[in-house]
């Protein structure tokens, strides 16, 4: 995801214009060290030295760098000097990326539906949250949503004068089209993670039309480097894939640039994307040379989460090597795996709307420090009860009432009371659209969820939905 670079740069543009330059000319490390230096120096302001660590932590969460990304994003946090709902906003970002890098796509999901979905986000939280909706659908092979998505990310950027914004969408929409089209290839029918029923919809984006639309837009972007360099590389791909050995020095030499600025997760999905582009143009030698490149997940400091796409090129790489057997063992391991990542990611986020228990992805409970989600957790499953209270959520954890409300406010820019209160009208609300919620009347679902007073009902209700129980109701 090599865009999420020039996404953070024309976000920190205004505040770190240096750093905004580095990114978009292609110095990615050269950005790093200026942002280090930056955030260092004790004359800047406290918003200064926020961008800083924002900054800097995305370009370590784009290089596999989990823990110090994590660790820089909640120091920003406690710099942020902006209102209650640009902090609630930032947080939402910030554990909605870092789930995606962490390839945990439905809690990234939560996390960035909540961006998208709320009335104070600007056209740049929104179009940042959609495009990683597009990435997270793209990773679980659902490219009708991803392109959705993408369809909703170019309604945002009508609102900025920047055309860079529009030239860095369009890349991004073209990117996730061009990789679909990759994995649709008939050389690999048997990428059962890929297929789908409706394939027809896609039957369009041939790699002619692809091309064509690549070549477009890099005659557009030719004053943005980091745009081109990645355009160059999506063309070459596709010219791969129909087995064109002149594009093989330039992706080598692309590989070179990325590795030197410490990018080892992009060269990793990018070769990726090579040993597929060769195995579905019938070269085996090219993607074995190129596999022997990529390390192992357990060889590297990140352990990776569904690496279905390593499995898969083992499993097809042995077949068009002739070694049948492997092949096959490889292969069962492949779908096993797959399998396995869609029923996690997919079927545990269907959650019964008569469950009290913590949903299995929660935008919340991951933005908290550790021990606070103990107090969510309790929060969660106490919903129904009348009394619940601070006093209460605060003594079973530990902790002051004054450090619950802290914590709860510099991580998720909200107090606990009103996360209840919000709790409360969601699962409200999912009962309000539950298959039997014509069998049970508003104020019913509402005493159930510890909500007795209907003036309060109806006021926070509006407010959190923009409409009335009633109107909820009719639509189910």
């Amino acid at each position: 995801m090599l865009y999420f670079f020039a996404l953070s740069a024309l976000r920190h543009e205004v505040e770190l214009p240096d750093y905004a330059a580095d990114v978009l000319n292609n110095r990615i490390r050269h950005a790093l060290t200026g942002c280090q230096r930056q955030s260092d120096n004790p004359h800047g302001t406290p918003r200064h030295h926020m961008h800083c660590m924002q900054a800097e932590a995305d370009i370590l969460l784009a290089m596999d760098w989990h823990e110090e990304a994590e660790s820089l994003l909640q120091k920003a946090q406690r710099h942020f000097v902006h209102s209650r709902d640009e902090l609630r906003l930032l947080s939402c970002r910030n554990a909605g990326w870092q789930a995606l890098f962490h390839r945990r796509f439905g809690t990234a999901q939560s996390c960035l539906n909540r961006i998208c979905d709320d009335g104070h986000a600007s056209s740049r939280d929104k179009i940042e949250a959609w495009v990683g909706l597009a990435y997270s659908h793209h990773a679980l092979g659902q490219q009708v949503l991803a392109e959705a998505a993408m369809q909703r990310v170019m309604q945002c950027v009508d609102e900025f004068s920047d055309p860079r914004m529009r030239l860095v969408t369009e890349a991004i929409a073209l990117e996730i089209k061009v990789k679909h089209y990759l994995r649709q290839a008939h050389g690999l029918n048997d990428h059962i993670f890929w297929r789908q029923p409706n394939q027809h919809v896609h039957a369009a984006c041939t790699g002619a039309t692809l091309s064509q639309s690549l070549a477009s837009l890099l005659g557009k972007a030719a004053g943005v480097p980091l745009l081109t360099n990645q355009l160059n590389m999506l063309l070459s791909l596709i010219r791969l894939s129909s087995a064109d050995r002149a594009v093989i020095p330039f992706l080598k030499s692309h590989m070179e640039w990325a590795s030197e600025e410490g990018l080892s997760a992009y060269v990793r999905q990018t070769r990726l994307e090579m040993v597929l582009a060769s195995l579905s143009a019938s070269m085996p030698d090219f993607a074995e040379q190129t596999m022997a490149h990529i390390r192992d997940a357990a060889q590297s400091h990140v352990v990776r989460r569904w690496d279905i796409e390593h499995a898969y090129c083992l499993a097809k790489l042995t077949e068009q090597q002739g070694r049948t057997t492997e092949s096959l063992q490889l292969y069962r391991k492949y779908a096993c795996d797959a399998m396995e990542c869609l029923r996690v990611e997919i079927c545990a986020q269907i959650k019964p709307a008569y469950s009290t228990a913590a949903p299995s992805y929660d935008d919340i409970e991951v933005r908290l420090p550790a021990k606070y989600r103990r107090a969510y957790r309790y929060i969660v499953n106490h919903l129904s009860e009348r009394n619940l209270c601070i006093r209460e959520v605060a003594a079973e954890i530990g902790v002051t009432e004054r450090a619950l409300q802290s914590v709860f406010r510099s991580h998720l820019g909200i107090s606990p009371t009103e996360l209840i209160r919000r709790c409360r009208m969601e699962r409200i609300r999912a009962d309000l659209l539950s298959p039997t919620a014509k069998m049970t009347s508003i104020f019913e679902a509402a005493q159930r969820w510890g909500i007795f007073n209907r003036s309060t009902l109806a006021s926070a209700y509006r407010a959190y939905f923009k409409e009335t129980p009633n109107e909820t109701l009719m639509r189910a």
